[in-house]
């Protein structure tokens, strides 16, 4: 198995918190200070034949699904889309997942 690091978001940087700022600043900052290789792929649309496109590329190359936020969504302290507090997530984020029932019965 081939492990490798993916970075998504940036909280704080260059002595700077982050977490007040809108995903797309966050992301562009991120995005000055680690490779290309290392960014997790990003899709900003609102067509839905490229997000499913990016969702089923996402899931051929392993991953169990994504996260989709508006751009403009501010890391801060709230709920998750199930209601499960989780320190930083907000409450318009969601994590989108592929089932798969292979195997059961």
């Amino acid at each position: 198995m081939e492990l490798s690091v993916v970075f998504f978001d940036a909280l704080h940087l260059d002595g700077t918190g982050l977490t007040g700022q809108p995903d797309s600043e966050r992301h562009a900052a991120l995005a000055r200070v680690v490779p290309g290789r290392m960014l997790m792929p990003r899709l900003v649309t609102s067509k839905t034949d490229e997000a499913t496109a990016f969702f089923d590329e996402a899931i051929a190359r392993g991953h169990e699904g994504w996260r989709s936020s508006p751009a403009q969504d501010q890391h801060g302290s709230g709920l998750t889309a199930s209601s499960s507090p989780v320190a930083g997530s907000s409450a318009s984020w969601r994590k989108i997942r592929s089932i798969s029932l292979t195997g059961v019965l």
